[in-house]
């Protein structure tokens, strides 16, 4: 069976590092999780996570909750955080 975490962010994840190496990660608030194809996002998603950070246009209240949404929603927001971090040290 392969699931969902419905609401994957970087806020949601517990990294534990050791020696300057990731020991171990742990996702945090399960509560939208589901299983793969079976199911449904709730009527309260919000499409815009953050500023510059978007889940992919496929989630919306009751479609159907897809691993990749969950990497794609991951993914946008990590690369808005390398490119905020860019501009800081550029206006620095």
């Amino acid at each position: 069976m392969r699931y969902v975490h419905g609401d994957l962010r970087l806020r949601n994840l517990a990294v534990q590092y050791a020696g300057g190496q990731i020991q171990s990660v742990i996702m945090l608030d399960l509560d939208w999780a589901g299983i793969h194809g079976s199911h449904v996002y709730l009527a309260d998603i919000n499409p815009s996570i953050a500023p510059f950070t978007q889940r992919p246009a496929s989630v919306q209240r009751g479609a159907v909750m897809l691993q990749e949404h969950d990497c794609e929603t991951i993914w946008s927001e990590y690369k808005a955080k390398v490119c905020e971090r860019l501009l800081d040290m550029d206006a620095g």
